[in-house]
């Protein structure tokens, strides 16, 4: 009997050091994933959050309706609809210009130099303006559907469940009306802020270092700061699983962020999208920290070895525990 006992304890330890292993090389994956692909997507997700903690969520995506980078009005205005619809550059164009005197200074560009940061900061311009004009149908109809949306939004009776529904359903539509028309003008910006840095001599760039191009009025902290900080994170959270380090507070903290990721998308809420994946991965974590899962094959476990031999336990202490634990 007490030898089955040892054996299922061993196969216990074992089962856990594979799914420490199997979680960290799914966050190691993800954060190498995210470097390797410089393409946004926090705004995405915090744009199609659902749920309680929706509108907190919401609130760090810089122009989530894509009002300014469309021209359209900050706030509802149906008479700007209809005929003779024309979106207004302006707030836009300011930007650049703006951004463009900002790395003329920024590098000390000579007079070429500055020439040539107008030549483009133009020419991208150009290129913003007849987006405008071509797709001009598409953003008005956009447009309306904004106006629609708010306009449901304010009426007690969308409140019904099978009414959300609905709500979610044409959201998704005008969503895919909006993701082509911004992603055209969301590259303009890249390219603008590129261009324009690296006009720089490589000396002038290593001395000042690179200048973003910025938000309108965007958050201190938003969507564009985390799609930083997340690959790193993924990257430290799956290195600490797979080779055992700080391993309960790694499993913790990938647990918590998984807990985030599920509260964004509130099961039961109308429109919300199945989180299955993520809520079984953060229960896994969290069972790895409950159990010290950095006690078998780890660099956690080498260290209490060492501790162990050069720091012996106390008599009337367990071996192999610090006071501290």
């Amino acid at each position: 009997m007490l030898k089955s006992c040892k054996q299922c304890a061993w196969l216990a330890a074992a089962a856990l050091v594979v799914l420490r292993l199997a979680i960290g090389i799914h966050f190691f994956q993800e954060g190498t994933g995210k470097l390797g692909d410089s393409k946004p997507f926090s705004a995405g997700f915090f744009n199609n959050s659902k749920g309680p903690f929706a509108p907190l969520l919401k609130g760090m995506v810089w122009d989530p309706d894509g009002r300014l980078r469309l021209g359209l009005p900050e706030q509802n205005d149906p008479s700007f609809a209809g005929y003779a619809f024309k979106p207004d550059p302006n707030p836009t164009l300011s930007h650049w210009e703006g951004y463009r005197d900002r790395v003329v200074s920024h590098y000390g560009f000579d007079k070429s130099q500055t020439n040539e940061a107008e030549r483009i900061t133009k020419s991208v311009a150009s290129r913003y303006q007849g987006h405008l004009r071509k797709n001009n149908d598409e953003i008005e109809e956009y447009y309306h559907q904004l106006i629609r949306r708010d306009e449901y939004a304010g009426r007690p009776e969308r409140n019904l469940d099978s009414l959300k529904t609905h709500d979610a359903r044409h959201q998704g539509e005008w969503m895919k009306l909006r993701g082509p028309l911004l992603a055209s003008i969301d590259r303009m910006w890249n390219d603008l802020e590129r261009q324009l840095n690296q006009i720089a001599t490589d000396k002038q760039r290593k001395a000042k270092g690179w200048l973003p191009i910025g938000r309108v009025g965007g958050q201190v902290v938003g969507a564009d700061t985390v799609d930083k900080i997340i690959p790193y994170f993924d990257l430290a959270i799956g290195v600490c699983l797979i080779i055992g380090l700080l391993t309960r507070t790694a499993a913790i903290l990938g647990g918590l962020f998984l807990l985030f990721v599920c509260a964004s998308q509130c099961p039961g809420y109308p429109g919300s999208a199945p989180i299955y994946y993520q809520a079984i991965e953060m229960l896994a974590l969290f069972a790895l920290a409950a159990n010290g899962a950095g006690k078998w094959a780890s660099v956690d476990a080498m260290f209490g070895c060492c501790r162990a031999w050069c720091c012996p336990a106390s008599a009337g202490q367990p071996s192999g525990l610090s006071k501290s634990e």
